[in-house]
C-alpha cells in the first residue's frame, strides 16, 4: 500500500489502494498533480495526487524491471530489465523513445533531462548521454565498504550523492570517483535505500531501512564544489544563520568569502561629472 505523509510532521494525508504487485519505484509529475509507481513485472500506474484517484495503467516494454529512474521535466522513464535492455520511455506519449542493448546490470540509476548516472554491481560509476545513448565516463568507486543502493545527482554529469547498504553517505565526483564530502548523522544511518534532491532549495532527503527520513541543507556544499554565480549566493541574513550553526574554520572562511562576493554583487558606483 502507498501512503502519503506530510514532511517533516509525519502526518498521514492519504492511502492509495493496494497494488496488485510489489512497487519498485515512486515519483511525482513535474507539476505535482500525479503520482506514478512502477510495479513488477513491468507496469506503470498513475494516480491523481494527493487525492489518489486512478488515472492510468501502462504496460511497459521489455521483461522484469530491475532498476528504474525518472526525469519529470521531460516525462521520461528510464528502466532496465533482466534481459540487459535499457529503455527510455515517454510517459505522456506511452511509447519507447530509445533503447540500449546490451546494457550491463546496474545496482542503481538516476537521471536528469539528458544524462543518466549508473552504478554497476562491481561499483563502477558510469555516465551516459540519453540523446546519443553513448557512455561519457566510467570510474571505479573505492571509498565505500558497502554496496551502493541509492544515488541523487547534485550536478548532473559532474557530482552525485551516494548511499550504501551499511549507512555510508558521500558526495562523489563522477569524473574521478573520489569523495568530495561525507554526510554523517548523530545516530548512524542504517541501509540507505532511497534519496532525493530538491534542486530549487538545495535540500537532500535520505530514507533508510529503519523507516526514518532526514533532511539536509546542501547550500554551502553546492557553493563549495561548484562555480560561483552571484545570483545563487545566499543573502547575509541566511549566511548569519550558517555562521552561528557551524563553527569550523573551513566553514567560517567559506561564509566570509560568500559574504564578500554578495557585497560586491550589491555594490554600486556613483560618477559625478561637471560641465565646464
Amino acid at each position: 500500500m502507498i501512503r502519503i505523509f506530510r514532511f517533516p510532521s509525519g502526518v498521514l494525508l492519504n492511502k492509495l489502494p493496494p497494488t496488485a504487485a510489489p512497487v519498485t519505484n515512486l515519483f511525482l509529475s513535474v507539476d505535482g498533480r500525479r503520482i506514478y509507481a512502477t510495479e513488477q513485472p513491468n507496469f506503470l500506474q498513475a494516480w491523481g495526487y494527493p487525492a489518489g484517484i486512478p488515472l492510468d495503467d501502462i504496460k511497459l516494454p521489455g521483461f522484469q524491471i530491475i532498476r528504474s529512474s525518472v526525469c519529470p521535466e521531460n516525462n521520461r522513464l528510464i528502466f532496465s530489465d533482466d534481459h540487459q535492455n535499457l529503455f527510455i520511455f515517454d510517459i505522456r506519449k506511452k511509447q519507447t523513445v530509445a533503447e540500449i542493448n546490451p546494457f550491463p546490470p546496474q545496482s542503481v540509476l538516476d537521471t536528469s533531462s539528458e544524462l543518466l548516472t549508473c552504478v554497476s554491481l562491481d561499483q563502477h560509476i558510469t555516465v551516459w548521454n540519453l540523446n546519443s545513448q553513448m557512455k561519457l565516463s566510467d570510474v571505479q568507486e573505492s571509498g565505500f565498504s558497502g554496496k551502493i543502493l541509492s544515488i541523487a545527482q547534485l550536478i548532473p554529469g559532474e557530482v552525485a550523492v551516494f548511499g550504501s547498504q551499511i549507512g555510508e553517505c558521500a558526495v562523489c565526483s563522477l569524473h574521478s570517483g573520489k569523495h568530495l564530502a561525507e554526510i554523517h548523522s548523530n545516530d548512524p544511518f542504517s541501509s540507505l535505500s532511497a534519496m532525493r534532491i530538491n534542486t530549487q532549495d538545495n535540500q537532500l532527503y535520505l530514507a533508510d531501512s529503519d523507516g526514518s527520513i532526514t533532511q539536509w541543507d546542501l547550500t554551502l556544499l553546492r557553493q563549495t564544489i561548484g562555480i560561483f554565480h552571484p545570483e545563487t549566493i545566499p543573502n547575509p541574513e541566511k549566511m548569519r544563520t550558517y555562521q552561528q550553526k557551524f563553527s569550523t574554520p573551513a566553514v567560517q572562511k567559506m561564509i566570509a568569502l560568500m559574504n564578500t562576493l554578495f557585497d560586491w554583487r550589491t555594490r554600486y558606483d556613483i560618477e559625478v561629472e561637471f560641465d565646464e
